[in-house]
């Protein structure tokens, strides 16, 4: 297929390269000849580089996979856009309207003889397992194993949240919303579920959209909501909604990795409440990172949004609070002095 170098997406590239689009979007770290991969948190050895190409145009190169990416598909591999809404956003972004006037690059081609690219691929939605509702018992198991209230359990289940099924031979637990784009499992009696590639106390559904946040789907009338990271912070989240008796004023959003950006689909919705954000706090500062992206995402959307700061607090055994659920497992009259978490 011949390159058409006045298309709107050609145009775009030429007045927003790919490092200028990176810093626009607040990617993290910083592009280079050798530098950190944007959308994998754990690259420890510089395994990406920013490159011009012999058309001049700035390309990235992902030395672990191989994968070379032009600025569009950057954008869709770091924020989990499909191709068609990666270009689209890019050509926004870029300040780049309709078509070039005639004249202004040459004739223009007509319709008749353009080529007309094949439609992106409709996403498809992962196969489910059958979900039931969890029993009183197994809200128990669940609120014990995580350190919650059943009541919250029972709650979010309600909601249609939260359910049980079996997965990959296990009793397990799950969180999903109405969408069904994005299901996570975690298994009923808290051990790493088996996997090729080492244990994993989280798996997801195969086809899960990662960047689909858990309960975006089904916010209803809440005026704020708590959004976190991960199904054990999601819990945790539920626990202080049911436990300031906000049910229905409040809502939980979990985005499933620090890797994810919220898509333009949710980003909508989440912009219209006030937002509270709590931070996974880890040594490689991906979590931190993750929650200001998020909040930087939220606020351009027209949005209010914040981080809350858990850094320096401990659970009662003396280890350091690494995210929202960890809060649950502080003595009782240090969770106190924290104040409110879900009224803001």
């Amino acid at each position: 297929m011949k390159h058409d170098p006045h298309s709107a997406l050609a145009r775009a590239k030429v007045k927003l390269p790919l490092s200028d689009l990176w810093r626009l979007r607040g990617w993290p770290h910083e592009p280079g000849r050798e530098c950190f991969c944007p959308f994998r948190p754990d690259d420890s050895r510089k395994s990406f580089s920013v490159f011009t190409s012999g058309s001049g145009e700035e390309l990235a190169k992902d030395f672990k996979s191989g994968d070379v990416f032009d600025a569009p598909a950057l954008l869709a591999a770091v924020e989990g856009l499909d191709m068609r809404d990666a270009c689209r956003v890019f050509i926004e972004l870029a300040g780049v309207k309709g078509e070039p006037q005639e004249g202004a690059h040459g004739p223009r081609i007509p319709r008749s003889r353009q080529i007309v690219p094949k439609a992106a691929p409709v996403r498809e939605k992962p196969m489910l397992p059958a979900l039931k509702t969890p029993s009183g018992e197994e809200a128990e198991q669940i609120a014990q194993q995580r350190h919650v209230s059943p009541e919250c359990v029972l709650y979010a289940a309600s909601l249609g949240l939260l359910f049980v099924a079996m997965w990959r031979g296990f009793s397990s637990w799950c969180i999903a919303d109405s969408a069904r784009w994005n299901c996570q499992f975690r298994r009923m009696d808290g051990k790493p579920f088996p996997h090729p590639a080492g244990a994993k106390k989280t798996l997801a559904a195969p086809g899960s959209w990662a960047s689909w946040p858990i309960g975006a789907a089904d916010l209803a009338t809440s005026e704020s909501l708590l959004l976190v990271e991960g199904s054990g912070d999601f819990l945790a989240a539920w626990h202080f909604i049911t436990a300031e008796r906000l049910q229905g004023l409040c809502a939980a959003v979990a985005m499933t990795g620090a890797a994810n950006w919220i898509p333009s689909e949710a980003l909508a919705e989440i912009a219209k409440r006030r937002v509270r954000i709590f931070p996974h706090l880890d040594t490689s500062k991906a979590g931190e990172e993750a929650a200001l992206r998020w909040e930087t995402q939220i606020t351009k959307a027209g949005g209010s949004a914040h981080c809350f700061d858990l850094s320096g607090l401990a659970t009662s055994s003396g280890a350091a609070v690494g995210d929202l659920n960890d809060v649950l497992v502080m003595e009782r009259h240090e969770i106190g002095e924290l104040g409110p978490i879900a009224t803001f």
